[in-house]
């Protein structure tokens, strides 16, 4: 199959949605020879930060000579971008050729009486193939929608779970509240292995965590805020000390500082699945160097034009923290849209009292909030919002309107974020 016929049938397989489960993905990997085996992993769960911390990892990891592979969801710019090795997303003909050969055993499970593995099941095993073919020597994989159930939760052995941030998500799919969230989040983890957990959680999960340690017999890391002092901040970067050491992030937020101590630690006990510990420079050169777009990603100044993957109630609270703090008095232009199954209303009410004027398009796919509707929840809340069809259209909209010292925001669903990253010429530079 030629890398565009692989796409139109992954797209064709979107329709199947997402199906709880391991017995399906367990059997398109042991007819592709279970490519997912014999390589040490780090695997992690969450809400929000997950993409963030394993970036931070990955770009550790590479300073110090790991080729790593990346499995990443959703891309934001590029297919491409689901699979990447060292950092890079591979080439158009390796994700063809393990595409194609998922899709071939998908087609022969059907043959064969079983269920038709959805599209995330299918990528999930083409990206083990990727890895497994670029000879990489550990897996940094990024949980799809689940814990427990999620296709990625294959690893039976050598592997290192992370749970990142956890708050309200996909409910009734994953749970009803934040401790139910968690603990099916926290089903990625096996007896006896090691987990690291993002500093700042809230108290219900924080107790499910202990329950499920002293239940599983976990080795629990948490990073510990007392050994970490924030030197500046500003809306490019931030410096830190954790544990005594500098440190400089491109990716600005208190937030990012608290996934970069977690990437730290997942460094530091990498010798729990049998690979080296990086040395400090390899540590601090990795955070520094390391970039992904669409986590706060400043595309222009002048006025300042930013993007920002916060999708959900407590991203937005970062949000708008990151907005008191390094725009305190500047007028802030917000382009959104989001998924109907977020809690919308309570997202309105938190950045509204920092926004002056609001540009709302429908988030492509069936999941899409209507516009309209969610314009409607800004100027219940006096905040001016107008809904477009076209992201150029709203875009544009709000930069005729911004002055030079003003912020134009834009953040909501990721699935939209790579539209507007071309209309900003992000690409061209790429």
């Amino acid at each position: 199959m030629t890398y565009l016929e692989c796409i139109h049938r992954i797209e064709e397989k979107n329709a199947l949605g997402s199906r709880p489960g391991l017995s399906t993905i367990r059997e398109m990997l042991k007819r592709l020879g279970n490519p997912e085996r014999g390589i040490p992993a780090v695997q992690i769960a969450g809400t929000n930060g997950k993409g963030s911390i394993l970036a931070y990892t990955e770009s550790i990891l590479t300073e110090a000579g790991v080729k790593t592979g990346r499995y990443v969801s959703p891309a934001v710019f590029d297919y491409r971008e689901k699979f990447l090795v060292g950092g890079t997303p591979v080439s158009v003909e390796c994700v063809a050729d393990a595409l194609g050969r998922a899709l071939t055993v998908s087609d022969e499970m059907v043959r064969d009486g079983l269920p038709e593995p959805t599209a995330f099941e299918t990528e999930t095993a083409a990206a083990f193939l990727i890895f497994r073919m670029a000879d990489c020597r550990v897996l940094l994989v990024e949980c799809g929608m689940g814990g427990a159930l999620d296709a990625t939760n294959v690893f039976d052995e050598n592997k290192l779970s992370v749970l990142a941030s956890v708050s309200l998500d996909h409910l009734g799919i994953l749970g009803n509240t934040e401790a139910e969230i968690a603990d099916t989040k926290l089903g990625i983890t096996r007896p006896g292995e090691t987990l690291i957990v993002f500093p700042e959680q809230e108290d219900a999960v924080t107790e499910v965590i202990r329950k499920w340690v002293r239940k599983n017999n976990l080795t629990l890391i948490t990073p510990d805020p007392v050994y970490l002092r924030i030197i500046r901040e500003t809306a490019e970067e931030s410096c830190f000390l954790y544990l005594g050491n500098p440190y400089t992030l491109q990716l600005p937020g208190r937030h990012q500082i608290l996934n970069a101590i977690t990437a730290i630690e997942i460094c530091l006990h990498l010798d729990s699945i049998g690979l080296d510990i990086p040395t400090e420079k390899n540590l601090a050169d990795g955070l520094a160097n390391t970039r992904w777009p669409g986590r706060w990603t400043v595309l222009k100044r002048n006025p300042y034009l930013i993007l920002d993957g916060a999708h959900n109630e407590k991203a937005w609270l970062v949000l708008a923290d990151n907005i008191r703090r390094l725009f305190p008095e500047k007028k802030i232009y917000f382009l959104t849209g989001v998924f109907r199954d977020k809690e919308y209303n309570k997202m309105t009410e938190i950045l509204s009292p920092l926004i002056c004027e609001a540009a709302v398009i429908t988030t492509p796919g069936p999941r899409g909030l209507p516009a309209e509707q969610l314009a409607e929840c800004f100027r219940e809340k006096g905040v001016p919002a107008a809904s477009f069809r076209e992201y150029k259209d709203a875009l544009h909209a709000l930069e005729r309107k911004a002055g030079a010292e003003d912020v134009i925001l834009v953040s909501g669903s990721l699935s939209f974020l790579g539209e507007i990253l071309r209309l900003s010429g992000y690409g061209e530079s790429k």
